[in-house]
């Protein structure tokens, strides 16, 4: 700015000069036409002064021509003699003329005061062109650095601000909305191409790139490490804490069955296959707010937060806080005076002999406990079934996941791998829940977020244990306790079984929840009404409904729109998943419940057959299978795979035959793993 305002300055300054000089030159010039007329024509001097003053030299004020002193009147008539004239307080320009050969003198006296007054006005017009030129030069210039410039760079800086303290999850949040907002009002002026194609968007664009790989690859696991590298910033070094964090979290463990196989048939094609897997499996998950931490070939890890404390303990210290008020009241009903000191003799003698039974304190209240599923994680944690459910759901569509392979490779893969039930492609899945170390593994080298914990590890290992008892998916007690009222319902207690891995003597609980996903996929028409998943216990079922808001929003289900044939983006895709399952608003907080809620009773046909009778029938199984009564165990569970075909019951069937229907020696009922 300031280098345009010298050049203007240059400029002007120099063509104000270039005007004065020209008024010098014909001063003199005039000056030596009169002294050159003087000295040949002396005695008509006033004639000739008269004529100069009134044509080119208006400015005289005086005029000496060899001593003898000319001065003007006031109707510019030259007069000799003494001058009265005050050249001293006037800006005048004296010029004097000598002539070599006759020793003719000649002074001329000028005055200034008009030339200077028009060289003001001049250097003023100028000083306001210059000052108007640099205001509209300059402003125009300015408002285009500031678009094309400075702004870029603000937004920059503020994004990685924003960055720094949310690198996963920062486009959820409310200064990034108003950042975006702003950004986009600053942009004003210029065409979209213009904009496009400056070297600042393409910074832009390449900080947000990063941001979301930094995601992509880090994941929620790994916001401590980039939050805490981006707060050091003046660091070369990679920073990284060492010690780990305590959280509380549901595990999901999903694995791809006949994955060894399947990577024979299909060879270098196994990536297009594996990723699309994934990209379901994420993506459904990540509509649910889960988060993708590992990918390890065929298996995938992805977790759900819960609270920063324990929810367990949570729920627990509640319970003890509701035992411990019935506790203390019950000791305050023995102070008798307190509650009759208001009523009169006669009414206390009568209330004692009629009230009181000789037992206990004389006034008695009964008292009733309830609870209800109010934790946060039971939201989490229907949220992760409900996952479970989808991306079986999503299985069936096979084109979807075998349209980027080879011809000879689908047949080969059909061939090999389908067993005639279900879906061609399979998945097991685990559910724990509980406490976890989240932390980086590795070096500066290499880095990998992640969580360690015998939970992790429990979700791993009811994955594998889905392959033995015939079921696509097991959870542990720990995540069944987090579950809804509702959903808890709807769960089977599998088996009971020791962990011989952590603790030998503490047994651990596994559930199913059933699902009849080949009776769901069926062609039928739409149901027209919301049927309520059947469940093994009715009358408590209908306390729980009692206890749920009414749903008024209607969200369709329909599994045979999912994925497309085109390539595939993971954007793209996880659109598509929430066209197919019209969800678009189920990751709202204000909707979540609702949503998950009317999600399931959207899923009648999948629980259709699992109806009361088939929990009694395998209940009844199980109580003789662990009571050692496994004749009759034998009996019922060959009655439940007549009926359902159920995995669990072949699994207890193939024991019992095993040992040719004798318990060992060592049988308590429960199984290890």
């Amino acid at each position: 700015f300031l280098g345009i305002f010298i050049l203007f300055w240059t400029v002007m300054s120099s063509s104000l000069s270039y005007v004065q000089r020209p008024t010098e030159t014909n001063l003199i010039r005039s000056m030596l036409m009169l002294h050159n007329s003087l000295e040949r024509n002396l005695p008509f001097a006033e004639n000739s002064l008269r004529l100069a003053r009134k044509s080119n030299l208006p400015s005289i004020v005086r005029f000496d021509v060899n001593g003898t002193c000319y001065c003007f009147d006031k109707d510019d008539n030259p007069k000799s003699g003494s001058c009265s004239c005050d050249c001293q307080k006037k800006p005048v320009v004296i010029l004097q003329i000598n002539s070599a050969d006759s020793m003719f003198l000649t002074v001329g006296i000028f005055d200034q005061t008009k030339v200077l007054n028009r060289l003001t006005t001049e250097w003023l017009m100028g000083y306001v062109y210059v000052i108007l030129v640099f205001y509209f030069v300059a402003g125009k210039f300015t408002k285009s650095l500031m678009v094309l410039v400075v702004n870029p760079m603000g937004t920059m800086i503020q994004l990685i601000d924003i960055l720094s303290q949310n690198p996963v999850g920062y486009k959820n949040m409310e200064i990034y909305k108003r950042f975006d907002k702003e950004r986009k009002k600053k942009q004003v002026g210029w065409s979209e191409k213009v904009l496009l194609g400056m070297e600042t968007n393409h910074l832009m664009k390449t900080i947000e790139t990063i941001a979301n790989l930094l995601e992509v690859g880090f994941g929620f696991a790994g916001v401590e490490i980039v939050r805490s590298n981006l707060e050091q910033g003046n660091s070369k070094n990679i920073y990284f804490r060492q010690n780990g964090k305590e959280v509380f979290c549901i595990f999901l463990f999903c694995d791809v069955r006949q994955f060894t196989d399947t990577t024979e048939i299909m060879k270098h094609e196994i990536f297009f296959f594996v990723n699309k897997i994934a990209q379901v499996v994420h993506s459904i998950c990540h509509l649910l707010e889960g988060a993708a931490n590992k990918n390890i070939g065929d298996a995938f890890l992805i977790t759900w937060s819960l609270a920063e404390e324990d929810p367990s303990k949570q729920k627990s210290s509640q319970a003890d806080k509701a035992l411990l008020s019935v506790v203390r009241i019950g000791i305050a009903l023995y102070n008798e005076e307190f509650f009759l000191d208001s009523v009169s003799i006669s009414a206390k003698r009568a209330f004692k002999d009629k009230i009181y039974d000789g037992k206990g304190s004389l006034i008695k209240i009964g008292f009733g406990l309830s609870a209800g599923c109010a934790v946060q994680g039971s939201s989490q944690a229907d949220k992760a079934l409900l996952s479970v459910v989808r991306i079986g759901i999503a299985l069936y569509n096979e084109e979807f996941f075998l349209d980027s392979v080879s011809i000879s490779a689908k047949r080969a893969f059909k061939d090999k791998i389908y067993d005639g039930k279900g879906s061609l492609i399979k998945i097991g899945f685990g559910l724990s829940a509980g406490r976890a170390v989240q932390g980086a593994i590795g070096s500066r080298k290499k880095i990998d977020a992640t969580y360690i914990s015998e939970n992790v590890d429990m979700a791993e290992t009811l994955e594998g244990l889905t392959k033995s008892y015939k079921v696509p998916l097991l959870m542990s007690g720990a995540f069944y306790f987090f579950l809804s009222g509702e959903r808890q319902m709807e769960c089977r207690e599998v088996d009971q079984i020791y962990d011989n891995v952590y603790e030998e003597t503490k047994t651990i609980k596994i559930y199913t929840w059933d699902m009849d996903l080949d009776n769901h996929i069926k062609k039928e028409e739409p149901e027209k009404h919301v049927h309520k998943i059947k469940t093994r216990r009715t009358f408590a079922k209908r306390l729980a409904i009692s206890d749920t808001p009414k749903i008024t929003t209607k969200i369709d289900v329909n599994a045979n729109q999912v994925g497309s044939k085109r390539s595939l983006c993971p954007d793209d895709f996880e659109q598509g998943m929430a066209s197919t399952y019209k969800c678009e608003k189920l990751h709202m907080k204000d909707s979540l419940s609702n949503g998950v809620e009317m999600e399931f009773n959207k899923l009648s046909r999948i629980r259709d057959k699992f109806d009361e009778s088939f929990f009694n029938d395998f209940n009844i199984a199980l109580q003789c299978y662990r009571t050692q009564d496994w004749r009759r165990a034998k009996k019922n569970f060959q009655s439940m795979i007549s009926k359902y075909d159920d995995g669990p019951s072949e699994y207890f069937l193939q024991e019992i035959l095993k040992n040719d229907c004798l318990p060992p020696k060592d049988f308590d009922g429960y199984g290890s793993i």
